[in-house]
């Protein structure tokens, strides 16, 4: 079911009820009572909306008093995959907050240019669109095990700013960002903001990270709080967090439970936020603030700024690939970004938001590298930037986490961190088409690396019948020549044990095969239920791990010997052996060969 619901909000400006927002204008609001069982509506007809259900769903649209227009939306258990999408007319509106009533995942995506979904939970998503933006698009989609009904929502002008104030909160409040930055870690304080500039404002994998400035001339990282802010706003209010320092950054972090969203906050349009010129003998210190370091050069493998013979390292914390195409051939530049704290091994470390050339210039891109292929794109010199690679027929072979393999006519690489194609392909997906991609063989894994110019728009994504293993054998694995490839072979399985100084233990598998030993990562796949010894067949992708290499298992082990709980006096009267070669006892346990057979002794 794919149904369109088209309505308009009326711009009536509505208060909440319990808590309060503060300074902020609601252009439309309305609460569902979700316990309400509702009758299903066939069909609603109106001004606004026009809507037939089916699979026992249903939507009412009406408009029940001059001020008021409701929607509601169920989606019960017996419905399958259902979709609604719904064209909503913004007057004016900003922000928006959905709420749904059980704690069932709904997913919501949007075709509006601009617009940031943010999935806070299960039940609520807070969505911002650019101002001037009038009409929003969203796709409601729930899987066969939901049963959800749109329980609030909630639009909000562009001077609202969000959060619930929690008058619960009886610890201290520190009176600007300086002070909260000097508090010891994991303190817990209500932060007071006054007229704080939003310098950054970092979205990745469901994060949101909003960095601020204010007239105490400190700087932190508001991480993951519901304020819907964007660079250049200012913020005036307060919000009760955690004091934290992570990865990096200073924190002010929500703290679980009872001060969730405990944070009162209006934000102002403002303009375009200031970066503070410093050089590189100057920027320690200033963690979490926005910073530039003028008339720098590259170093050639891309990983430092340098001016005067000073270094500053370069982090590409927020993988936007800014530095991967910079000329290392005397060319100045001017680095912009947030200053980051890499501790005794790394110092300070220029997180890089934006590059200009020296003075403020543009940087042209060259064109991009053609690559034929995967067989070419393997021979080129690591690293290699802004390429152009041609997939044919490629091949999907597993999708692991930030890793997706990919096979074309026998050769094979890895995706690494590659969002762009994570979003659009699954296994034994089959790829055609065009994208600009880094490469770099990382550790001895030949990896394909996301660029500012990657996407996959040019990507034509299809289904594919199951990927066939390669055949080879673990010498050629142990060599490299299977990297990346989903393989299938035979080896004996061989455990270590160990036991920390604590009584715990812990089991490393290999294979082997005459000399030849690998790591075999069990995945799940059965080695524990398997013993020691036995000749096994498997399945999985040839991966590296520490600069050697290994095979990841993707199915479940077969045990090739054949032989099951045999007993040793069946053996015969001959010498014993295990399959190492060497001479057992008739204690042994596990298999044995004798008389040139094979027996498993338990």
């Amino acid at each position: 079911m794919n149904k369109k619901l088209r309505f308009s909000m009326l711009s009536v400006l509505m208060m909440l009820c319990g808590s309060m927002f503060a300074d902020e204008t609601v252009i439309w609001q309305e609460n569902w009572d979700s316990s309400a069982a509702g009758t299903k509506v066939e069909e609603v007809t109106n001004a606004n909306a026009t809507y037939t259900g089916d699979n026992g769903g249903y939507v009412k649209l009406y408009e029940n008093s001059s001020d008021k227009t409701n929607l509601e939306l169920l989606i019960p258990k017996s419905s399958r995959n259902v979709s609604f999408s719904a064209e909503i007319t913004l007057n004016g509106a900003t922000s928006m907050k959905l709420t749904f009533d059980i704690n069932k995942n709904v997913n919501l995506t949007s075709t509006t240019s601009g617009a940031k979904l943010t999935k806070v939970s299960n039940t609520e998503y807070d969505i911002t669109v650019p101002s001037g933006t009038n009409k929003l698009i969203l796709t409601f989609a729930m899987g066969s095990d939901s049963n959800a009904r749109l329980d609030n929502i909630k639009m909000v002008a562009s001077d609202g700013g969000g959060g619930q104030e929690d008058n619960n909160f009886t610890g201290q409040t520190v009176e600007n960002i300086a002070a909260f930055n000097a508090l010891a870690a994991d303190t817990e304080a209500r932060l007071t903001l006054t007229n704080a500039v939003v310098l950054y404002v970092n979205e990745y994998n469901n994060t949101k990270e909003i960095f601020v400035r204010d007239a105490s001339g400190a700087a932190l990282d508001i991480y993951e709080m519901g304020i819907n802010a964007t660079a250049g706003q200012v913020l005036n209010g307060s919000l009760v967090g955690k004091r934290s320092v992570r990865n990096g950054f200073i924190y002010a972090m929500v703290k679980g439970g009872t001060y969730t969203d405990g944070f009162n906050v209006t934000m102002t349009n403002g303009s375009e936020p200031e970066a503070l010129d410093l050089g590189i003998d100057e920027v320690a210190g200033y963690y979490c603030d926005y910073v530039v370091v003028k008339n720098a050069e590259i170093t050639s493998d891309k990983k430092k700024a340098v001016v005067d013979g000073d270094e500053l390292l370069l982090y590409d914390r927020f993988k936007l690939s800014l530095v991967n195409d910079l000329k290392a051939d005397g060319t100045k530049y001017d680095f912009y970004g947030l200053m980051y704290d890499g501790g005794a091994t790394y110092g300070a470390e220029l997180v890089v938001t934006k590059v200009t050339l020296a003075g403020g210039g543009d940087i042209v891109d060259d064109p991009a590298t053609p690559v034929a292929n995967v067989e070419a794109l393997l021979g080129l010199e690591s690293p290699s930037t802004n390429l152009e690679l041609t997939l044919t027929d490629a091949q999907v072979l597993i999708v692991d986490n930030n890793y997706i393999y990919v096979r074309e006519n026998g050769k094979a690489i890895c995706f690494y961190q590659v969002n762009a194609v994570k979003e659009v392909v699954k296994k034994n997906s089959i790829l055609n088409g065009k994208i600009n991609v880094d490469y770099e063989v990382y550790k001895l894994l030949p990896e394909v690396k996301t660029n500012k110019n990657t996407t996959a728009d040019n990507l034509t994504v299809t289904d594919g019948d199951d990927a066939v293993p390669t055949e080879t054998t673990l010498a050629n694995v142990a060599a490299g020549n299977n990297v990346c490839d989903l393989v299938t072979l035979k080896a004996t399985l061989v455990k270590e044990v160990k036991t920390s100084d604590g009584g715990n233990t812990s089991t490393t598998y290999y294979l082997q095969d005459g000399d030849t030993k690998i790591v075999v990562v069990n995945n799940g796949m059965g080695l524990d239920k398997i013993e020691e010894g036995t000749e096994i067949t498997v399945v999985g992708i040839a991966n590296t791990n520490n600069n050697a290499h290994q095979i990841k298992l993707f199915k479940k082990v077969e045990d090739t010997t054949g032989i099951s709980n045999l007993n040793v006096e069946n053996a015969g009267n001959g010498q014993l052996f295990n399959v190492a070669g060497q001479r057992v006892s008739g204690s042994y346990k596990g298999i044995v060969i004798a008389n040139g057979k094979k027996f498993v002794v338990k």
